[in-house]
């Protein structure tokens, strides 16, 4: 059989081979990304730029890190001659976030710094635009769509037999249901079990964060889902969470000094009211006990510290 057909110029064209894939995985996407860092210097700098990044030379591509306080899915170490910058990429396609994934991302990068292995660090979150239901980073510095990546491969390989199987791999990872996917109705369903004054409480606080929030209505999910609001004006990560169990979820960690000053007074302030909040915990659960009858003064509080700084 011919596998050849001719061209409206009489040229010989091969006809392009079947493609069937199937089962695909982030592990997929994360070689396929360390593959393109190391063999592609265009992609390295295309991706580079879009997480605010000067192009520089690539020193090391590491898949699936292990370090004492988690797994990083890549590492890139770079260096423009003066400086080495370390890039910290998380890659998710549907899967929830680990417990407090995002802020031991944000530690690494800071160990780094701190050991002398880097003068600068960028994490990274690399995901579907739909990922969680919303295009916020969640903690990570930046975030880099899969979308933006199958984009670039149209561009600037639109013809090549790589391309198309590239491509359609990313594809194929963006058809996966989004498990993690969560919204207003989709959260309260999940709290539908709680008392009518811990839900009532739930409610109020969640209308609070929908309007105060830089990013309002953005929820994570986990072993519990939740919503993190994110009030940029005090810091890129979410400073408190509110799960479908009761739970308030208080963070303290910080990557910029400027936001350690302001977590600082954040939890003064509530150990002022007499919340039970220890010294130097990065992550704190209040249990419904303590805030569910004290929701108007704990708004005041986040309001003042938070949301309208």
């Amino acid at each position: 059989m011919n596998s050849e057909t001719t061209s409206e110029e009489g040229d010989p064209v091969r006809a392009q081979p079947e493609i069937c894939l199937s089962g695909i995985d982030e592990q997929d996407i994360s070689l396929l990304l360390v593959e393109e860092f190391v063999a592609s210097p265009a992609f390295l700098a295309w991706f580079l730029q879009h997480v605010g990044i000067k192009p520089a030379q690539l020193l090391a591509a590491k898949y699936s890190v292990d370090t004492p306080n988690g797994e990083s899915d890549l590492e890139l170490s770079i260096s423009d001659g003066s400086c080495k910058t370390k890039v910290l990429i998380e890659n998710k396609i549907n899967a929830v976030f680990q417990e407090n994934q995002p802020e031991r991302y944000s530690q690494r990068a800071r160990n780094y710094i701190e050991s002398g292995e880097c003068g600068s660090t960028t994490t990274v979150l690399v995901a579907p635009a739909k990922y969680s239901g919303s295009s916020q980073t969640f903690g990570f510095d930046r975030r880099v769509s899969y979308e933006e990546i199958l984009a670039w491969f149209q561009k600037e390989q639109p013809l090549s037999g790589r391309f198309r199987y590239k491509s359609l791999l990313i594809k194929k990872a963006l058809e996966k249901k989004l498990r993690n996917a969560w919204d207003r109705e989709s959260f309260f369903e999940q709290v539908s079990n709680l008392a009518p004054a811990h839900l009532k409480a739930l409610e109020s606080l969640y209308e609070w964060a929908s309007v105060k929030a830089t990013t309002a209505n953005d929820f994570g999910s986990g072993k519990v889902s939740c919503f993190l609001p994110v009030f940029k004006s005090f810091s890129t990560n979410p400073a408190f969470g509110a799960y479908a169990n009761g739970e308030i979820f208080l963070n303290f960690s910080y990557k910029q000094p400027e936001e350690k000053l302001r977590r600082q007074k954040f939890r003064r302030t509530l150990r002022d009211a007499d919340f039970p909040v220890p010294d130097e915990v990065q992550f704190v659960y209040l249990a419904p006990a303590h805030w569910r009858s004290r929701i108007e003064q704990f708004k005041r509080i986040l309001s003042t510290e938070i949301g309208d700084v």
